[in-house]
């Protein structure tokens, strides 16, 4: 599958939110194993600062892991055959700046196969 327009709703500055643009879509990417492509720990780590980390949260529970500890599952899952031309790219943004801090909510689809069944799933807030 190929990845939509990416819809956004930021409130930053151009300049900065072409730069999150850039970031997101390489965070993405990284995840992607189409064509032949094997994610990486190592590709991921490059879209971090030392002593990230990564806030997901599904409903009204917040997971805070490592950099490591957020890639890892997903890494092996789709190194292991069973996921096979997995992509995911963001549907819609916010971005935020506070000084030197930027934060950022997506919202995602995502596509592939799974044990040899077709998937796809669009995360959306609540």
């Amino acid at each position: 599958m190929g990845d939509p327009d990416m819809m956004s709703n930021n409130s930053v500055d151009p300049s900065p939110r072409d730069s999150f643009d850039q970031v997101i879509r390489g965070f993405f990417a990284a995840f992607d194993n189409r064509a032949g492509r094997v994610p990486s720990l190592q590709s991921l780590s490059s879209f971090f600062a030392p002593n990230a980390v990564v806030a997901s949260h599904s409903g009204p529970v917040v997971q805070i892991c490592t950099v490591e500890e957020f890639a890892r599952p997903r890494i092996e899952l789709l190194a292991s055959g069973r996921l096979l031309n997995f992509s995911e790219w963001e549907t819609h943004s916010e971005s935020q700046v506070l000084g030197s801090l930027a934060t950022r909510r997506s919202r995602y689809s995502k596509s592939g196969e799974l044990e040899g069944r077709p998937y796809r799933c669009t995360f959306v807030d609540r």
